[in-house]
C-alpha cells in the first residue's frame, strides 16, 4: 500500500494488512507448486510403473510357458527311458 501523502505515514494496521495478503499469495503460490510437482511425481512414478508390470507379466508369461516345455521334455524322458530299458530287455545277451 503506498501512501501518496508525505505527512500520512505507513501504520502498523497497514503493514499488517500488506502482510497478510502477502502471506495468502504465498500460501496459494506454494500450493500451486507443490500440486504441480506433486502430479509430476505421480505421472512419473505411474509410468515406470507400468513398465515394471509389462516386465513381471512377460516373465509370468515365460514362467508358464517354461513349465510346460518342462513338462512335455519329462513326458519325452520318461517315454524314452521306458522304450530303452524294453529294447535291453528284448536284444539277446552277447
Amino acid at each position: 500500500m503506498k501512501k501518496n501523502d508525505k505527512t500520512e505515514l505507513v501504520t502498523k494496521h497497514d503493514l499488517h494488512i500488506e502482510l497478510t495478503i502477502l502471506k495468502q499469495e504465498l500460501q496459494k503460490d506454494l500450493k500451486d507448486e507443490i500440486e504441480s510437482s506433486g502430479k509430476k511425481y505421480r505421472d512419473d512414478i505411474l509410468t515406470r510403473l507400468d513398465d515394471v508390470m509389462g516386465q513381471l507379466a512377460d516373465l509370468r508369461e515365460d514362467k508358464v510357458l517354461a513349465i510346460h516345455q518342462t513338462n512335455v521334455l519329462r513326458k519325452d524322458v520318461d517315454d524314452h527311458e521306458a522304450r530303452i530299458t524294453k529294447l535291453e530287455h528284448l536284444q539277446p545277451a552277447a
